[in-house]
């Protein structure tokens, strides 16, 4: 359990104002589940803040009062604890219009094109703001959100800040992952999840490479860590790749300053070995070759009425039946136990 890790987790999909989105709260649900996870974030559940737009009043909702409110409550906290921490966690899942190649302005519930245009959060005003604090060892950001600009529109600086900044200032180090880069837009699309009964949902092209990542797929092979330099390698290699299934083109934007020789990770670590038992379907005859993804053939098999058990390190890999040509894909991904397979 990491005790001095905090969080604030915004998903925001109804702008009544502006274009309404569908996966935002989703999403954050998602990022929030995986931060509370024990062998995911490991942050204690107070730690834990999430604001979105499911709450019904007059006023649509988050706006910046109720966010900069919970990182009222990180601080109240903090004075308990002595003043500092080891992490904080950002995420903003929503609408984002880009000001500068470092700075996105995060829009809030009530922006409109034609009155509320400063309703958003300044991106660059909040990192800078908790970074120079010097209140946390590492500031995270993961922004799902597009960066195409919009004229006039800049965003908010928090309305928090400290008299004095901590002792530690200008050494804390800090991970800020753009969903997209500047002048382009973050998409997001349907998807079928076997495991939400109400499917198909919608997802952002970034959190679903970011959530994947963070559940192994990012972990360096070598270690079964996730490093900030590996998670950042994942999101700018992934987020192309996924969106590019539904014909969209985005591309992440990571900045990552943790030094490499600082022991920062991600999450649990995972098996960087899996053992998987192949067994085959009674009118299956004949050869079966294994490849991996760069089509390298690892083994091969007589097919017998026995299963045959094979070693994995994460990797993608696919079976070829010689006499149908047929293929069955296996993706071996950290972290997964023993497993059986059908072919």
């Amino acid at each position: 359990m990491n005790s001095q890790d905090y969080a604030v987790v915004v998903g925001i999909k109804d702008y009544p104002g502006f274009r309404p989105l569908k996966g935002p709260e989703k999403d954050a649900k998602r990022v929030y589940d995986w931060l509370v996870d024990p062998k995911g974030g490991g942050l204690k559940s107070e730690n834990c803040k999430k604001v979105d737009s499911s709450a019904e009043g007059p006023e649509p909702v988050p706006l910046q009062t109720l966010i900069d409110r919970q990182f009222k409550e990180i601080w109240d906290q903090l004075r308990i604890n002595g003043g500092s921490a080891r992490r904080l966690y950002f995420y903003f899942s929503g609408h984002g219009v880009g000001v500068q190649e470092a700075n996105t302005a995060l829009l809030l519930a009530n922006f409109s094109e034609s009155f509320y245009r400063d309703s958003a959060l300044s991106s660059a005003g909040y990192s800078d703001r908790l970074i120079s604090s010097g209140k946390f060892e590492e500031v995270v950001f993961w922004l799902d959100c597009c960066r195409t600009p919009m004229l006039g529109v800049t965003g908010l600086n928090p309305t928090f800040s400290w008299p004095r900044a901590n002792e530690a200032a200008g050494a804390t180090s800090y991970f800020i992952a753009y969903a997209s880069e500047y002048q382009t837009y973050a998409y997001e699309a349907e998807a079928i999840d076997p495991d939400v009964e109400q499917s198909p949902i919608y997802k952002g092209h970034f959190t679903e490479a970011l959530i994947n990542g963070l559940s192994g797929e990012a972990a360096e092979a070598a270690s079964g860590r996730i490093t900030p330099e590996s998670l950042k390698k994942y999101l700018e290699r992934e987020t192309p790749r996924i969106a590019l299934k539904s014909n969209h083109l985005q591309k992440a934007r990571v900045t990552n300053n943790f030094d490499s020789n600082r022991q920062s990770y991600f999450g649990d670590t995972f098996l960087t070995e899996i053992c998987y038992e192949i067994s085959f379907s009674k009118d299956r005859k004949g050869m079966v070759l294994l490849f991996n993804g760069a089509a390298d053939m690892i083994t091969s098999w007589q097919v017998t009425n026995k299963p045959f058990k094979v070693t994995l390190k994460p990797d993608k890999y696919f079976l070829l039946h010689m006499a149908t040509q047929e293929k069955k894909e296996i993706h071996v991904r950290p972290g997964s136990t023993h497993d059986k397979i059908l072919f």
